[in-house]
């Protein structure tokens, strides 16, 4: 039986997915394949992109479960920092502005290896993907947590952020729709802060034997 509730897996689920919709670079990344070569380029660069998130993951929550060993103190001050790092991630996604991506189909590559490379680079090189799965995941992890919940964490992490970007792949295909859904995603930033604070907060009242989430 998993260790975290029906309600901690959609807290899980529903943070990482709205992560994966912010825009950014692998918004960019992906659409332009997506737009520029082909269909299939697009999917490539999706599940390349879902491959490093994973991988991100894996190292997070088995790092994480590792370091929270080495005494309660520690596992205190993984959780706290973990607290701020979502705090002020979620200040800052709460204040975002609208503004919308530019999509450039001229910036392609022709090659499926290239949609690949590029795909699982634009994640892996990115240092705030670890902050980010590490601030989250410390809210959640706890020394007794089972190797089934964690490789599951890793699992659905995964999955969630291939499959958003293989349906924006979908979607980017109409470009009129495409560029409608660009001028708005800015308010996936507003719902993600939100989340974030409601983390935050249900962890605070978690030290005085409250609990929301």
């Amino acid at each position: 039986m998993s260790s975290l509730d029906t309600v901690q897996w959609l807290a899980i689920a529903a943070t990482c997915l709205l992560a994966a919709m912010s825009p950014g670079p692998s918004t960019l990344v992906v659409s332009n394949y997506a737009l520029g070569s082909n269909k299939r380029s697009g999917i490539f660069s999706a599940l390349s992109h879902g491959l490093a998130i994973g991988i991100y993951a894996l190292i997070a929550v088995f790092g994480l479960s590792s370091a929270l060993q080495v005494s309660p103190i520690f596992a205190d001050m993984v959780r706290f920092l973990g607290l701020a790092l979502l705090m002020a991630l979620s200040i800052k996604l709460l204040a975002t502005r609208a503004t919308a991506l530019s999509i450039n189909s001229s910036q392609l590559r022709d090659s499926h290896w290239s949609a690949v490379r590029d795909g699982f680079l634009v994640a892996w090189v990115n240092p705030k993907v670890m902050l980010f799965f590490i601030a989250i995941f410390s809210q959640f992890i706890q020394q007794t947590t089972p190797i089934y919940d964690r490789v599951a964490l890793v699992i659905v992490v995964a999955l969630i952020d291939a499959l958003w970007y293989l349906l924006l792949v979908l979607v980017v295909s109409h470009f009129a729709l495409a560029e409608r859904l660009h001028n708005r995603i800015w308010v996936f930033d507003r719902v993600l802060g939100g989340l974030l604070l409601l983390i935050c907060i249900n962890y605070l009242f978690s030290f005085e034997g409250y609990k929301i989430i």
